[in-house]
């Protein structure tokens, strides 16, 4: 949480500034599921960031260091029911190394920092309730159900905590370990994760939007999907190799190769905890995958998992192995420990493109103005305070769900079309403009008063605004 404090001030981050865009204005009524703009994630998402918001940008960050001591915390108390201290400690050094990487992008609230609590602490719950509380067992179980329901409801993919509770309790039925007790707490867990997920459904169902749920959260991931797999890979690709290197250097590779060791032999003889682990952890490296566009902080999801393996690995015992997961773990912590005061200082005195653009366009634009922003970057609209008339404002949307870009033309040409454009992107980034049909509706409707940050900025033609102040970034 120390490490998160020196971001409270930072500019948000492209997808921190977006998903408080789309909170901001999911109040005030529209087509979509989240009001008039469009976004592919569950609504706990977009209600966490909607609280967080109203404390501006620092309550942001402080949700985001919230998330990460939770994640700490709990990962230290499921290592503690497992096997007692050292396992607890280990497991939330591990947690706390991770949780705070400026390598992964854990400094930034997206979707996986703020649902890895949830993971963690249902996973805790499950272990206490099976080792150390069988007084309460069943209560904890049926926390750890609404908890686990609530990560998947924060970014779809994360149902890792539901897959490690079933595959443990299912592993100690199969192998005959407390069998009737095993099955009471799968039972129970069950029950409350489903109805957990048919609450939401019946919350969707009751606003009469469960297909725009549905259609956000998993129908559109395989379009999207299947837009990235179609298109070039050279982007992607780059991406991959950098997620990679950023596993490697962040200590993730290393702390997960050395777990694998010393976790083999459980695994051989079919140990329950074990087996749930790599369940949990292959589900992740699935989202991952399936992800398709290998972002830094997609790697924030393994973090519980791999928290839990590492610290219930270090036993005492003196082997290589263990020997060098301390030192992994040490040198995890160094790492983070070191770069993430110097991206501090260099977010406080260079701040980022996107929000000296958007503090421009605020300061340019007067009451009722609207703009949108080419293809990304929505952080710019939510500092610059505009509404954008177009729905979409990450690249993904655009390229899935208007690849001609025919609403953006229509929106552009319309009466409510906006008053400013932000070209961040070039009008044929993706291919999306072949023919040159936008860059010659906006250049017939709009002229560039401005570049700000070495990106044009246009006003639509017959308005004037004060575009003087500010041109450089």
């Amino acid at each position: 949480m120390g490490l998160h404090a020196l971001f409270l001030v930072a500019p948000l981050a492209p997808d921190e500034g977006g998903y408080l865009l789309v909170a901001s204005q999911w109040d005030n009524g529209g087509p979509l599921l989240y009001g008039h703009l469009w976004v592919d994630r569950p609504p706990l998402l977009l209600v966490a960031f909607a609280v967080a918001g109203l404390a501006g940008t620092v309550g942001i960050h402080i949700l985001a260091s919230l998330c990460a001591g939770v994640t700490v915390l709990a990962a230290g108390w499921a290592g503690w029911a497992i096997a007692g201290r050292r396992a607890g400690l280990w497991s939330a050094l591990t947690a706390g190394a991770l949780s705070a990487s400026i390598l992964i992008d854990a400094q930034e609230l997206d979707g996986e920092l703020l649902a890895i609590p949830f993971v963690m602490l249902s996973c805790a719950l499950v272990l206490h309730a099976w080792y150390r509380t069988p007084r309460h067992q069943y209560v904890l179980v049926m926390a750890a159900g609404v908890v686990a329901v609530a990560a998947p409801l924060i970014k779809q993919n994360f149902v890792e905590a539901i897959v490690f509770a079933m595959v443990f309790f299912s592993v100690n039925i199969i192998r005959g370990i407390d069998r009737r007790r095993a099955a009471r707490m799968l039972v129970t867990f069950s029950i409350v994760t489903a109805a957990g997920l048919a609450g939401v459904a019946g919350w969707a169902i009751a606003q009469g939007k469960f297909g725009a749920l549905w259609f956000a959260t998993y129908t559109f991931r395989a379009q999207a999907g299947a837009v990235i797999q179609a298109g070039s890979w050279h982007a992607p690709g780059a991406r991959l190799f950098q997620l990679i290197g950023l596993a490697i250097v962040s200590g993730i590779v290393g702390l997960s190769i050395f777990a694998v060791v010393v976790h083999r032999p459980a695994l051989r003889r079919g140990d329950p905890l074990t087996c749930a682990l790599v369940a949990g952890f292959l589900v992740e490296i699935a989202g991952i995958a399936l992800g398709g566009s290998f972002w830094p902080h997609y790697l924030i999801g393994i973090i519980p998992m791999l928290s839990l393996a590492v610290g219930t690995a270090i036993t005492g015992e003196p082997s290589r192995p263990e020997i060098a997961l301390r030192g992994l773990v040490v040198l995890a912590f160094v790492v983070s420990l070191v770069a993430a005061p110097i991206m501090a200082v260099n977010t406080q005195l260079f701040g980022n493109g996107g929000d000296r653009v958007g503090t421009w366009l605020g300061r340019a634009a007067e009451t009722n103005d609207t703009a949108m922003v080419t293809f990304t970057h929505p952080n710019i609209l939510q500092r610059s305070g505009l509404s954008s008339p177009y729905p979409y404002v990450w690249s993904l949307p655009v390229r899935t769900l208007d690849p001609h870009l025919t609403l953006l033309k229509h929106t552009i040409q319309g009466p409510r079309a906006p008053t400013w454009i932000v070209q961040w992107d070039a009008f044929n980034t993706w291919k999306l403009d072949p023919q040159g049909e936008l860059a010659n509706t906006v250049t017939a409707n709009y002229r560039v008063v401005a570049h700000i940050c070495g990106h044009p900025v246009w006003l639509r033609k017959g308005v004037t605004r004060n575009a003087r102040a500010l041109r450089r970034c």
